[in-house]
Formats: structure tokens, sequence, C-alpha cells
């Protein structure tokens, strides 16, 4: 199978999970580094492609956070950056994150 390319957002069948879609983004480069611009650049394209399925919720993890060696605080920014469009359909973004220190991390960039 080919690589993905560094930005990309691959749309897949969710099979017998109860959702509609799966969007796979790749925010990290080939050597598992990222920045804030790559992963804005790939939010702001998983978006439009969420909001192109009809989708009205997502759920996603902090991207680029582990790996990809961003700190919370980057990818915060970069999300909401990204937020800022008209997304609709789309009427809630659920971040799925691994500690409550790092929810307080977005709660406090997301709120500015």
């Amino acid at each position: 199978m080919p690589a993905v390319e560094s930005g990309s957002v691959v749309a897949t069948s969710a099979g017998c999970l109860p959702v509609k879609k799966i969007l796979h983004l790749v925010a990290i480069d080939a050597f598992y580094d990222s920045r804030r611009d790559l992963v804005q650049r790939t939010l702001e394209l998983a978006l439009a492609t969420a909001r192109d399925c009809g989708a009205k919720t997502i759920a996603m993890p902090a991207l680029a956070t582990g790996y990809g060696h961003l700190s919370m605080r980057e990818f915060a920014r970069a999300l909401g950056l990204a937020a800022q469009a008209d997304w609709t359909p789309v009427e809630k973004l659920v971040l799925v994150l691994r500690t409550i220190e790092n929810a307080d991390i977005a709660r406090k960039v997301l709120e500015r």
C-alpha cells in the first residue's frame, strides 16, 4: 500500500461501529514530526470532509501530540484556528484526551 501524504484525510467505512464514517488524519511527517500549521491544515481538511459527509458530531483525539511531539497547547491553538470557519452542519466537536491536565490546557487555550 502506498504511503499517505502529510496533511491527508482518508474517509473509510465505519464497519459495524455505530457511526457513519471514520476519518483518518495524517498530521505528522515521515519522521514523526509535526508543526502547528500542518495540524491546522489537516484539521481544516478533516472538518470539511466531515461537513461534506453531513456529520453533526465529531469525536477526535489530540493530533500529533504523541509521536508528533506537538505540545497540547500548540494542538489546541491549531484546533482553535481551524474551528473558526463555519463547518455547518457540524454542531459538536468532542476532544478525547488522556488526562485531566491535557483537558485543562486545551480548555484554557480554546477559551481565549
